[in-house]
């Protein structure tokens, strides 16, 4: 089983050094394994044994603190788990086929913004609790940092990615040309509420071309029948 992602430098060497001695003894066989007395446990064993060593602690200690910060790394990605659930946003296509290493690439975005917005989230937590703190009675300058946190926090949730741009629809021809996603074939929350109905629609797809909004078929080349048995 992989481990929670150390963050602790303590577990992050243990576990290091015990990857070191597994792939030596991988290589050993049954009988020199029996006869070396190792075990599946030895390698994390003998981590913490050296660890302690380096540290000039016992190795009981150092086990632990990495138990600790195992299952604190493992609580945090539960958290972060439960809140991108609770912040995923739908992804519109307008019914068009989406390539897939795009498509892998917006979805490394989104996740890239649920780590800052959860990781914001207990900065908003803490500024709660210091504004509501007897310590800082009708703090100004406190009021205004936490107001200029909550407005952050809407900016980074505007940046989400939202869809296809419906400008273009990542059309040839068209999105070299088009403003709103920069050629980048995509739309962002924010820029959701200044598109046009009319470019919503699935079952007659538009496109903004020079202005004027046409008929996504008009772009779409129809394969050469001859070319499709060559």
């Amino acid at each position: 089983m992989e481990l929670p992602e150390a963050k602790d430098p303590v577990l992050a060497r243990v576990e290091q050094l015990r990857r070191e001695f597994a792939d030596q003894v991988v290589v050993l066989s049954p009988e020199e394994r029996a006869l070396r007395k190792v075990t599946d446990s030895s390698p994390l064993q003998w981590a913490y044994e050296q660890v302690a060593k380096e540290r000039g602690l016992e190795p009981d200690s150092i086990r632990r603190r990495c138990k600790r910060a195992r299952y604190q790394a493992g609580q945090r990605q539960k958290q972060q788990a439960a809140f991108a659930d609770r912040h995923r946003w739908q992804f519109e296509s307008y019914g068009l086929d989406i390539d897939a290493a795009w498509l892998d690439a917006v979805v490394e975005l989104q996740d890239h913004l649920h780590m800052a917005l959860f990781g914001m989230r207990s900065v908003g937590q803490a500024l709660k609790a210091l504004v509501e703190s007897e310590w800082y009675p009708n703090n100004v300058e406190l009021k205004l940092a936490r107001e200029r946190y909550r407005q952050l926090a809407s900016d980074l949730k505007g940046l989400a990615p939202a869809g296809i741009c419906p400008w273009c629809k990542q059309t040839e021809g068209v999105i070299e040309q088009c403003a709103p996603c920069h050629g980048l074939g995509l739309i962002l929350e924010c820029q959701v509420p200044g598109v046009p109905a009319s470019l919503l629609s699935a079952d007659l797809p538009l496109v903004l071309h020079q202005g004027a909004e046409k008929p996504l078929c008009a772009f779409v080349t129809e394969p050469n029948q001859e070319e499709l048995f060559e």
